[in-house]
């Protein structure tokens, strides 16, 4: 691959208001064939755009990763990228927009898509305007995706200005300072205008461990199963001694929102055990029993193990195991019915990152209902906890 780009710097003077005109003519100009740069852009590059991506980033840190996943999902998405990174107390920080613009094409080609960027830092004053910088570097007539890294608080105006020049709003709930802050995800949606959407990314890590769920009861010998079963254990990571983790209870409520099951109880019975009791549609009781385990930080939050059974005095029993093993990227699949192993294979799914979780939620053609079903869930199992230290 030959690659080619031009990167620009204008200044922001923190006691003046933006110049978003020469801004946006600075972009424009970055596709010139006469561009100024170490690398400039050739006359035969490409200014293909399929959408708009802004993102706020709380740190450099997340800014820096941010700004290497949005390269890769412009490689398959070419994107205006706007970054609004937060600078903190630094105040000595000096307040100016980086443009650039850059090319990946194989040298016989005759041109190639290419992807734009416009990282802004801000301080106090300018994150409260960052709707008002956004709006005209937007590209029109084109989806505009907001990703949201910050802190989720759904009466911040700077916060709910922003997702609402959005088609699309992503979070991650893997990375909430609380697990209350679901029912702020459900809030927030309901503040959106007509025609904008919201999603989790935390949702999208848990598409394996549904499918495979799903494969089981697709048995035709365990399709008796869905209306008995009687036990479940789960098994999530935790560090820091955080609590019990969003991504299991999105799973317990996606299952039960597909079974018509109804929450009656939830409990915290140890330090790193809950105990959550359901009815099916029949009003029998189903048993959920959550556990956590030590773990390194990236697995903190995963899911890493389901196991399941059900009785019924006709057919007898059966179960199903799903384990991730410790550290690994293979998730194994056990059924069996009586004394009989019916099913026994593994998938590999290693924790993703960002842009790939990111590509299917890109891609998607209508809204995901069954998402929202769940959050709906979700908020309701949250809520019979009671007092947060109970989560």
């Amino acid at each position: 691959m030959s690659g080619a780009g031009d990167q620009h710097n204008g200044e922001f003077n923190p006691g003046e208001s933006i110049h978003l005109e020469s801004l946006e003519q600075q972009v424009a100009q970055l596709w010139h064939p006469d561009a100024s740069g170490d690398r400039p852009l050739t006359s035969l590059a490409t200014r293909a755009t399929v959408l708009n991506l802004v993102s706020f980033v709380p740190d450099s840190e997340t800014a820096q990763r941010t700004i290497s996943s949005a390269g890769r999902i412009s490689q398959i998405h070419p994107s205006r990228v706007i970054i609004f990174s937060g600078i903190g107390d630094q105040d000595s920080v000096e307040l100016k927009p980086d443009l650039y613009a850059t090319c990946e094409a194989d040298s016989e080609l005759s041109s190639a898509p290419c992807i734009e960027q416009i990282r802004v830092p801000v301080d106090l004053p300018r994150y409260q305007q960052m709707a008002t910088i956004a709006r005209p570097l937007l590209v029109a007539d084109l989806p505009t995706i907001v990703w949201w890294q910050g802190s989720l608080d759904p009466d911040d105006t700077a916060f709910l200005n922003l997702i609402r020049l959005a088609n699309l709003t992503v979070l991650d709930s893997l990375k909430f300072e609380s697990i209350q802050h679901l029912a702020d995800l459900q809030r927030i949606r309901e503040l959106l205008p007509p025609g904008s959407t919201i999603t989790d990314l935390n949702w999208q890590r848990l598409q394996p461990w549904r499918e495979l769920t799903a494969q089981f009861f697709d048995i035709r010998s365990m399709h008796w199963a869905l209306q008995n079963i009687r036990d479940i254990e789960i098994d999530a990571g935790i560090a820091e001694d955080k609590a019990l983790p969003g991504q299991v209870l999105m799973y317990i409520s996606w299952l039960s929102h597909c079974l018509g099951w109804r929450s009656f109880e939830a409990r915290r019975t140890r330090n790193d055990r809950w105990y959550i009791g359901v009815y099916d549609r029949r009003g029998g009781g189903v048993r959920i029993i959550v556990r956590t385990r030590p773990t390194g930080e990236e697995w903190r939050g995963q899911l890493l193990a389901v196991s399941m059974s059900a009785e019924e005095s006709s057919y007898g029993s059966c179960s199903l195991s799903l384990s991730r093993t410790r550290g690994s990227s293979i998730i194994r699949m056990h059924a069996r019915s009586g004394l009989n192993s019916t099913l026994h294979h593994a998938v590999y799914h290693p924790l993703l990152p960002d842009e790939a979780l990111l590509m299917p939620v890109f891609e998607a053609t209508e809204e995901d209902h069954m998402f929202y079903a769940t959050l709906d869930r979700t908020v309701e199992l949250v809520s019979l906890f009671g007092k947060p230290e109970a989560l």
